[in-house]
């Protein structure tokens, strides 16, 4: 005896073996031998092998067209054994029945599975819906398999024009392209870039890398929406000091100018002056609005993506010749360098000169006091600047293990990379640094006294960043710091910079105390500033890489940091070494860079030998 039965889902033959009460021992057709209830039997037969008896059924089953067996139910419940006589007539043979049996369990969407044979039609419009749906699948089966197609003979099908940066920077596996490119790759036995080179499609490195930040920051796009001028305001007063900057020659955003009056017998009148776009720039405009969505500028070795439109840095940038508002910060020096009354104006300034950074770096010399070289302009007075900034270093107490760490320069330009050496600390840097921390410090301070909110930086033991509370900046020995120098440049600096001018114009501030919108600007910041920041070392790490690709060189020295990581002496990298024998944290090392990804911003390398132990004792 022989039976057409259900397993896991399957109809299928065997010829029973033995029976034991609800079960039967059956021999599969496949020779399997299996336990199987008699409830999942449906039909016995004899006279023909399980084979023929099977692919008979299905024979039979493929002129049976669905629809007509959904009609046959006639709306209603029914066992199959019935519909197939409703189907065939009343002379059903087993075959018959056996070919409905797999009709039935083949069409889910004409027919539902109700238990003991029983089946139950679909209605009308889930049937028109579900052959809707499977239409749709066969045809996303047809594009999928012509856009595979396409790929494996180096096609790019049209439908992938419109959502390039998607399959480059965002890629869904649940969208068809994606499969079809995953398909193409395993067919071609190729990764997704080299398909996309293929395809020419593949940017280069460095666009690669930075198309990736903008589809993940800027929504691919990091062109601003309100790139224009706002009113201005024409009653401010203008000062009447010679105001100078002193910033790289490529800043478009010049956030801060110093002014100096005065002598060394009677002192000192210093003025910082910030450019004051809040006092134009209305809160929750749709401009105001753009910047609180940027939070910062983004920097990289290449280039900037500014916070600010160009025609609002324009407007407000300190640039030489321009008459521009400003708040300003004045601080009466005596002859000792000790700061008396200090005092908070906002007002017009016309900037005299903008100094180049690398210029003055280069030929500011503080051992040559007032009598700096003819190439240093302003020399006298950056002379007493550096003087003050060096006697307010050491009023907040501050040490100077800091200074003359090594930095790095980077210069792009065609796509090629110099890297440079560049002490950190430098009298410039002094400089111009310890004048921010004078005038943050006292601005942070000038609000916590004035019981204003704002966004301040602090380091406590339990704090380190922003805060809504004025808590103490211990590391500089502060008792409150404020950005607010740069409001070009960074939106805490502005919202801070409104808070500000609010307090010196007796105004009502933006912000009241527990703002929850200065909570949420003080969290969307800090969360954008770390994206940024991460990128800017994605970046940095990519053009060291690429500045080893250009180079013939491939050993350099290097310094162990950890376990198998070195930092290479030329440029700020940092990569692993193969073969580094134990314990030589600390030592310099020679070292063969052996394979460079500047895709992956990889680099791999080996030791070749130990050279000798970094210390900080004077060699003789």
């Amino acid at each position: 005896m022989n039976v057409f039965y259900l397993e896991s889902g399957s109809l299928k033959v065997g010829r029973v073996l033995k029976e034991t009460g609800t079960s039967l021992q059956v021999q599969s057709q496949f020779g399997k031998q299996i336990k199987v209830k008699t409830n999942h039997v449906f039909i016995f037969f004899d006279g023909t092998s399980p084979d023929d008896f099977f692919n008979h059924a299905q024979e039979i089953a493929k002129t049976i067209d669905p629809d007509l067996l959904w009609e046959a139910f006639d709306g209603s419940e029914g066992i199959y054994s019935i519909v197939a006589k409703a189907f065939f007539g009343q002379s059903v043979t087993q075959e018959q029945e056996a070919s409905v049996l797999i009709i039935l369990f083949d069409n889910p969407t004409h027919f539902y599975k109700k238990g003991q044979g029983n089946f139950k039609p679909a209605t009308a419009e889930a049937l028109k819906a579900a052959k809707t749906s499977l239409e749709v699948k066969r045809q996303r089966d047809l594009l999928l398999a012509r856009h595979i197609e396409q790929l494996c003979t180096d096609v790019m099908p049209l439908e992938f024009a419109g959502i390039l940066p998607r399959l480059l920077y965002g890629p869904d596996k649940n969208q068809l392209e994606e499969k079809a490119i995953e398909q193409a790759c395993v067919r071609l036995k190729i990764g997704k870039r080299a398909l996309f080179t293929k395809l020419s499609i593949m940017p280069v490195a460095e666009a690669f890398h930075l198309g990736q930040f903008l589809y993940d920051n800027f929504n691919n796009n990091s062109e601003h929406r309100n790139d224009k001028c706002v009113p201005a305001i024409d009653s401010l007063a203008t000062s009447q000091v010679s105001a100078f900057s002193i910033d790289d020659a490529a800043t478009t955003e010049i956030d801060d100018a110093f002014s100096l009056t005065g002598d060394e017998n009677i002192g000192w009148r210093l003025g910082v002056h910030i450019a004051a776009p809040g006092l134009c720039i209305e809160t929750d405009s749709a401009l105001d609005k753009e910047l609180r969505s940027r939070m910062s500028t983004v920097y990289h070795p290449a280039g900037k993506i500014t916070m600010s439109p160009p025609s609002i840095i324009e407007q407000f940038s300190l640039s030489q010749g321009r008459t521009v508002p400003v708040v300003s910060l004045y601080a009466d020096i005596d002859p000792e360098f000790a700061v008396g009354r200090i005092e908070t104006v906002i007002e017009a300034l016309s900037v005299t000169d903008n100094l180049d950074l690398s210029v003055i770096d280069d030929h500011f010399d503080p051992d040559l006091g007032l009598n700096q070289s003819v190439d240093c302009l302003r020399g006298g007075e950056l002379h007493v600047l550096y003087q003050l900034a060096s006697r307010l270093r050491e009023a907040r107490g501050e040490k100077n293990s800091h200074m003359h760490r090594k930095e790095y320069t980077f210069e792009v330009a065609d796509g090629a990379v110099s890297i440079k050496p560049r002490k950190r600390g430098s009298p410039v840097d002094v400089m111009v640094s310890e004048l921010m921390i004078f005038a943050n410090s006292h601005w942070g301070s000038e609000l916590k006294n004035a019981d204003i909110s704002g966004l301040f930086r602090v380091k406590t033991k339990s704090k380190t960043g922003l805060s809504v509370l004025p808590l103490p900046h211990e590391m500089m020995g502060v008792e409150a710091y404020a950005w607010v120098s740069s409001p070009l440049r960074r939106y805490v600096d502005l919202v801070n910079q409104r808070q500000l001018i609010a307090h010196v114009q007796s105004q009502e501030p933006t912000y009241r105390s527990n703002s929850e919108e200065l909570h949420s600007i003080l969290y969307d910041f800090e969360t954008k500033y770390a994206q940024y920041a991460e990128f800017q070392r994605a970046m940095e790490r990519f053009w060291c890489v690429k500045w080893l690709l250009q180079s013939d060189q491939r050993e350099f020295e290097a310094e162990v940091l950890r376990d198998n990581l070195v930092r290479l002496d030329s440029i700020p990298l940092v990569c692993k070494a193969d073969k580094l024998p134990q314990n030589t944290i600390g030592q310099r090392v020679l070292i063969r860079v052996l394979e460079i990804n500047v895709f992956d911003n990889f680099a791999s390398a080996e030791w070749i030998e130990t050279l000798q132990l970094v210390t900080d004792e004077p060699t003789t």
